[in-house]
Protein backbone atom coordinates (compact mmCIF):
# COMPACT_ATOMS: atom_id res chain seq x y z
CA UNK A 1 0.00 0.00 0.00
CA UNK A 2 0.79 3.53 -0.69
CA UNK A 3 1.91 5.51 2.24
CA UNK A 4 -0.11 8.42 1.98
CA UNK A 5 0.08 10.98 5.31
CA UNK A 6 -3.54 11.99 5.36
CA UNK A 7 -5.15 11.73 8.26
CA UNK A 8 -8.38 9.66 7.40
CA UNK A 9 -5.40 6.85 6.64
CA UNK A 10 -4.19 7.04 9.90
CA UNK A 11 -5.77 3.72 11.69
CA UNK A 12 -4.84 1.88 8.58
CA UNK A 13 -2.12 -0.71 9.71
CA UNK A 14 -1.21 -1.86 6.08
CA UNK A 15 -0.25 2.05 5.11
CA UNK A 16 2.44 2.62 7.93
CA UNK A 17 5.68 1.03 8.11
CA UNK A 18 4.54 -2.27 9.84
CA UNK A 19 5.91 -5.83 10.35
CA UNK A 20 5.47 -8.48 8.94
CA UNK A 21 2.67 -10.05 10.93
CA UNK A 22 0.53 -7.27 9.34
CA UNK A 23 1.41 -6.94 5.64
CA UNK A 24 1.23 -10.68 4.85
CA UNK A 25 -2.58 -10.35 5.30
CA UNK A 26 -2.78 -7.76 2.51
CA UNK A 27 -4.51 -8.66 -0.62
CA UNK A 28 -1.20 -6.83 -2.16
CA UNK A 29 0.96 -9.44 -0.50
CA UNK A 30 3.15 -11.63 -3.34
CA UNK A 31 4.80 -14.52 -1.54
CA UNK A 32 7.13 -17.21 -2.80
CA UNK A 33 6.75 -21.15 -2.58
CA UNK A 34 10.27 -21.64 -3.90
CA UNK A 35 12.87 -22.10 -1.05
CA UNK A 36 15.71 -21.16 -3.17
CA UNK A 37 13.64 -17.91 -4.53
CA UNK A 38 15.59 -15.08 -2.61
CA UNK A 39 14.36 -12.32 -4.77
CA UNK A 40 10.77 -13.31 -5.28
CA UNK A 41 7.67 -11.52 -3.95
CA UNK A 42 8.01 -8.71 -0.96
CA UNK A 43 10.39 -11.17 1.25
CA UNK A 44 13.47 -10.74 0.40
CA UNK A 45 17.12 -12.31 1.63
CA UNK A 46 19.86 -9.16 2.32
CA UNK A 47 21.71 -11.03 -0.38
CA UNK A 48 19.04 -10.77 -3.16
CA UNK A 49 18.70 -7.33 -2.14
CA UNK A 50 22.66 -6.22 -2.38
CA UNK A 51 22.62 -8.30 -5.76
CA UNK A 52 19.74 -6.02 -6.48
CA UNK A 53 21.47 -2.87 -5.59
CA UNK A 54 24.59 -3.51 -7.07
CA UNK A 55 22.88 -4.59 -10.61
CA UNK A 56 20.99 -0.63 -10.04
CA UNK A 57 25.42 0.69 -10.05
CA UNK A 58 24.95 1.22 -6.15
CA UNK A 59 27.36 0.95 -3.74
CA UNK A 60 26.66 -2.08 -1.78
CA UNK A 61 30.16 -1.81 0.56
CA UNK A 62 29.45 1.74 1.58
CA UNK A 63 25.98 0.25 2.08
CA UNK A 64 26.98 -2.83 4.73
CA UNK A 65 30.03 -0.42 6.38
CA UNK A 66 26.97 1.72 7.13
CA UNK A 67 24.54 -0.82 8.54
CA UNK A 68 27.20 -2.21 10.45
CA UNK A 69 27.69 0.70 12.10
CA UNK A 70 24.63 1.47 12.85
CA UNK A 71 24.41 -2.54 14.31
CA UNK A 72 27.96 -2.13 16.32
CA UNK A 73 26.49 1.50 17.59
CA UNK A 74 22.96 0.51 18.98
CA UNK A 75 24.59 -2.58 20.73
CA UNK A 76 27.46 0.05 22.12
CA UNK A 77 24.51 2.62 23.38
CA UNK A 78 22.61 -0.67 25.18
CA UNK A 79 25.41 -2.31 26.50
CA UNK A 80 25.16 -1.01 30.08
CA UNK A 81 21.78 -1.75 30.53
CA UNK A 82 22.21 -5.47 29.03
CA UNK A 83 25.10 -5.93 31.35
CA UNK A 84 23.25 -4.92 33.96
CA UNK A 85 20.10 -7.00 33.47
CA UNK A 86 22.62 -9.96 32.97
CA UNK A 87 23.94 -9.11 36.30
CA UNK A 88 20.28 -9.37 38.44
CA UNK A 89 18.55 -11.91 36.44
CA UNK A 90 21.07 -14.56 34.96
CA UNK A 91 23.16 -16.55 37.70
CA UNK A 92 26.22 -17.22 35.57
CA UNK A 93 26.86 -14.50 32.84
CA UNK A 94 29.03 -17.14 30.63
CA UNK A 95 26.11 -19.21 29.55
CA UNK A 96 23.16 -16.94 28.19
CA UNK A 97 23.28 -15.22 24.80
CA UNK A 98 20.16 -13.27 22.93
CA UNK A 99 19.53 -12.85 19.53
CA UNK A 100 18.88 -9.28 18.21
CA UNK A 101 16.47 -8.77 14.86
CA UNK A 102 17.58 -4.93 13.20
CA UNK A 103 14.75 -3.28 11.68
CA UNK A 104 16.74 -1.41 8.93
CA UNK A 105 14.92 1.31 6.60
CA UNK A 106 17.43 1.87 4.08
CA UNK A 107 16.44 5.77 1.93
CA UNK A 108 16.96 6.61 -1.35
CA UNK A 109 20.65 7.79 -0.68
CA UNK A 110 21.63 4.38 0.70
CA UNK A 111 21.36 5.65 4.52
CA UNK A 112 20.31 3.09 6.82
CA UNK A 113 17.82 4.16 9.99
CA UNK A 114 17.11 2.40 12.51
CA UNK A 115 13.33 1.32 13.14
CA UNK A 116 13.89 -0.88 16.31
CA UNK A 117 15.74 -3.70 17.85
CA UNK A 118 13.96 -6.76 18.80
CA UNK A 119 14.83 -9.25 21.34
CA UNK A 120 14.36 -12.92 20.49
CA UNK A 121 12.83 -12.05 17.27
CA UNK A 122 10.03 -14.31 15.61
CA UNK A 123 12.06 -17.16 14.58
CA UNK A 124 7.99 -18.70 13.22
CA UNK A 125 8.20 -19.91 9.60
CA UNK A 126 5.43 -19.32 6.98
CA UNK A 127 7.37 -19.95 3.86
CA UNK A 128 9.32 -22.28 2.73
CA UNK A 129 12.41 -19.21 2.13
CA UNK A 130 12.02 -18.38 5.95
CA UNK A 131 12.45 -22.01 6.65
CA UNK A 132 15.76 -22.55 4.65
CA UNK A 133 17.38 -19.31 6.32
CA UNK A 134 15.78 -19.27 9.75
CA UNK A 135 17.06 -23.27 10.06
CA UNK A 136 20.70 -21.72 8.62
CA UNK A 137 20.38 -19.25 11.48
CA UNK A 138 19.83 -21.63 14.68
CA UNK A 139 22.70 -23.77 13.36
CA UNK A 140 24.69 -20.65 12.95
CA UNK A 141 23.74 -19.77 16.41
CA UNK A 142 23.69 -22.84 18.48
CA UNK A 143 27.28 -23.67 16.65
CA UNK A 144 28.58 -19.73 17.77
CA UNK A 145 27.47 -20.92 21.60
CA UNK A 146 29.41 -24.06 21.54
CA UNK A 147 26.28 -26.92 20.79
CA UNK A 148 26.95 -27.29 17.23
CA UNK A 149 23.86 -28.84 15.68
CA UNK A 150 23.53 -32.19 14.38
CA UNK A 151 22.11 -32.88 10.86
CA UNK A 152 18.99 -34.65 10.79
CA UNK A 153 19.92 -37.08 8.54
CA UNK A 154 23.24 -37.70 10.87
CA UNK A 155 20.85 -38.04 14.10
CA UNK A 156 19.95 -41.70 14.16
CA UNK A 157 23.28 -43.14 13.61
CA UNK A 158 24.90 -40.96 16.89
CA UNK A 159 24.32 -42.94 20.14
CA UNK A 160 24.84 -41.18 23.29
CA UNK A 161 28.11 -41.93 24.93
CA UNK A 162 26.82 -44.15 28.32
CA UNK A 163 29.41 -44.86 31.19
CA UNK A 164 29.73 -48.37 31.58
CA UNK A 165 27.55 -49.52 34.95
CA UNK A 166 28.63 -52.30 37.33
CA UNK A 167 26.31 -55.53 37.66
Amino acid sequence: VKYDPNRKHLWNPCMHLCNYSINKHHSDYIKSEDPEAEDVGHKWTLSALLRHLKSLNLDTALLMQRIEEVVIKSLLATAPSIIAACKLFVPSIVNCFELYGFDILIDSELKPWLLEVNLSPSLGCDSPLDTRLKSALLVDLLTLVGLPAVDPVVRPQIRPHRPATAD
